[in-house]
């Protein structure tokens, strides 16, 4: 009786290790929606962690890191074009005025090597945040979005573009600057200047920009211009009185020079004494064409 109760046991000891990829994505997958869209706080918390426990055991396998979990919807999984590591974020919302954030990092290898981000966002203070260097263990939480890879004379260095939920009210997205000391991931660099003058002293570690939920902004790096882009925001009081910051139409940035990022104070800022229009189709020298420009 003993034995026919062990065989019966057997299989839910099975651990993520012992799964074929596939199904532990499809593990995942159920997880997401539950904690996506559940209506019970606590059973979103244990979707949240359950990921956590489930993901840090499967990308410590062997072969883990080219399986892609391209399904997983629920989880922002980016990776650089070195393709030497990838980031995985999701977000648990608490409530109106909480979120919370889990993050993993997997860096390539024969057997990967696994670091797990431990959110500790409520533990800086907004002023001390551009300045804060962070590791795994204190890690300002968010989603990110977007990843860019440049080169310093350190070696390769990874912008991370990132969302935080933060308060109902407000919102807040950040670039800051991802590497890698003795294979431990460290965030936050001074490499943010407001000029370009090497004044190290008034470098930034991370840029952070505040603004209204019932608004949206930009914050990105733009391929076509090689600008990192932002909406430049000015503070103003909601409908509650409370103080917030809403775009006013104009973008500043910062532009890639010699490793340091170096502040754009306007973005698109050319002018036109008149209104650009296109060549005119009919003219006083080509009367044989047509309203839609073909010769007769």
């Amino acid at each position: 009786m003993k034995h026919l109760l062990l065989l019966l046991f057997l299989p839910c000891l099975c651990t993520a290790q012992q799964l074929p990829f596939q199904d532990i994505e499809r593990q995942l997958i159920e997880l997401g929606y539950t904690l996506l869209s559940d209506t019970l706080p606590a059973q979103r918390t244990a979707a949240a962690e359950k990921i956590k426990i489930t993901l840090t055991e499967t990308l410590d396998q062997p072969g883990s890191f080219e399986y892609p979990f391209d399904s997983l919807t629920s989880v922002s999984i980016l990776s650089p074009k070195d393709k030497s590591f990838r980031i995985f974020t999701w977000q648990l919302y608490e409530d109106i005025d909480k979120y919370q954030y889990f993050g993993i990092i997997q860096v390539a290898g024969k057997k990967p090597t696994v670091h797990v981000l431990e959110d500790q966002s409520e533990t800086f203070a907004m002023e001390d945040l551009p300045y804060e260097v962070m590791t795994k263990d204190n890690w300002y939480g968010a989603l990110y979005y977007n990843i860019k890879e440049y080169k310093t004379k350190e070696g390769n260095r990874y912008l991370l573009f990132g969302a935080d939920g933060y308060r109902f009210f407000s919102k807040r997205k950040l670039v800051e600057v991802l590497y890698f000391d003795n294979d431990r991931p460290i965030f936050g660099d001074p490499t943010f200047f407001p000029t370009e003058e090497d004044r190290p002293d008034l470098a930034y570690n991370r840029f952070v920009l505040n603004y209204s939920a019932a608004t949206s902004v930009r914050l990105n790096y733009d391929d076509y211009l090689s600008l990192l882009i932002f909406d430049n925001v000015l503070p103003a009081n909601n409908e509650y009185g409370q103080e917030t910051f809403l775009p006013d139409g104009s973008y500043r940035g910062y532009e890639l020079k010699k490793g340091r990022w170096i502040a754009v104070e306007k973005i698109f800022q050319h002018t036109w004494d008149e209104a650009p229009r296109p060549q005119p189709i009919l003219n006083g020298r080509k009367q044989n064409r047509d309203l839609f420009g073909n010769e007769d």
